[in-house]
C-alpha cells in the first residue's frame, strides 16, 4: 500500500502453532528479507496472540489506526523491536482452500491516521499471491524431502544387495573349497576386499595334544599371498 512506513511478514512453519519472523526495522523503502536488508528481529508468538495471531486465527483483515488502544495489541512487538507502532493493516495469507499460512502486516500509515479500503484491497491481493508463492515452496520442499528419503532408501537396499550377494559369494566358496587352508585363501581376501580394507586375518582357536591353547592366524594383504602362522594363547 501507498504511504506506510514499515511492513512485515508472518508465516507458520509447524502447522499454525506458531509464526514466527523476520521483521524489518527499515527506514528507506519497504524491503523484507530473513538474510541482509534492514535489521532482522526474529519473532515468536503463539497462534492468537497480538493482531497478527488473531488475524491468523480468525483468517480476517484488520485495519487500526490506534494500535495501543485495541486490546488485542501485543506491546511486547515494539518492546522487542524498538519501534513505535500507531497504525496498521494486517491481513491473512489464505490459500485456495482457505487455510491460513501466514498473515501480511504493514505499520504506521504515512499520510493519515488509518490506512484506506483500497489500501485493504491491495494488501489482501498481495497477501493471496504470497499465500500461493509459500504453499508452492512447501510443496516443492516436500517433494524434495521424499525424493531424498527414496534415494536413502533406494541406497539402503542396494547395499542390502551387495551384501546378500557376499553372502552368496561365500557360501558358494566354503561349499566348493577342498579343505580349511582353500578356504581361508580365499574367504580373507574377498572378505576384506569387500570391507574396503587392505588386509584381513581369520583367526582360530586350537588345543594341541599337550593341552595347550594356541592361535592359527591366516593372514593377507593386497597384492601377498595369504600367510599361516602359531602365535600363543592370548598374544596379540
Amino acid at each position: 500500500p501507498q504511504g506506510r512506513h514499515h511492513g512485515t511478514v508472518w508465516a507458520s512453519f509447524d502447522g499454525g502453532k506458531s509464526w514466527p519472523i523476520k521483521r524489518l526495522v527499515y527506514d528507506g523503502p519497504f524491503a523484507y528479507s530473513s538474510l541482509d536488508a534492514g535489521r532482522p528481529v526474529e519473532i515468536r508468538l503463539p497462534l492468537g496472540t497480538g493482531i497478527a495471531g488473531w488475524v491468523a486465527s480468525e483468517a480476517k483483515i484488520v485495519n487500526i489506526g490506534d494500535a495501543y488502544g485495541d486490546d488485542r495489541f501485543d506491546p511486547r512487538w515494539d518492546q522487542t523491536t524498538g519501534y513505535q507502532t500507531r497504525s496498521l493493516l494486517c491481513a491473512p495469507m489464505l490459500t485456495k482452500a482457505g487455510q491460513v499460512v501466514g498473515v501480511l502486516q504493514v505499520l504506521n500509515k504515512l499520510h493519515g491516521d488509518l490506512f484506506t479500503n483500497d489500501d485493504e484491497v491491495f494488501l489482501q491481493a498481495i497477501a493471496g499471491q504470497a499465500a500461493m508463492s509459500i504453499q508452492n515452496a512447501r510443496l516443492v520442499r516436500e517433494l524434495l524431502d521424499y525424493n531424498e528419503e527414496l534415494r536413502k532408501t533406494k541406497d539402503e537396499l542396494e547395499d542390502r544387495n551387495r551384501e546378500l550377494d557376499l553372502l552368496l559369494e561365500l557360501e558358494q566358496i566354503s561349499s566348493s573349497s577342498r579343505d580349511l587352508g582353500d578356504l581361508l585363501s580365499r574367504l580373507v581376501p574377498r572378505s576384506a576386499e569387500r570391507c574396503g580394507a587392505d588386509a584381513g586375518s581369520v583367526i582360530l582357536t586350537r588345543t594341541t595334544n599337550d593341552g595347550v591353547l594356541e592361535q592359527d592366524v591366516s593372514f593377507w594383504a593386497t597384492g601377498q599371498e595369504i600367510k599361516r602362522f602359531t602365535l600363543p594363547w592370548g598374544r596379540g
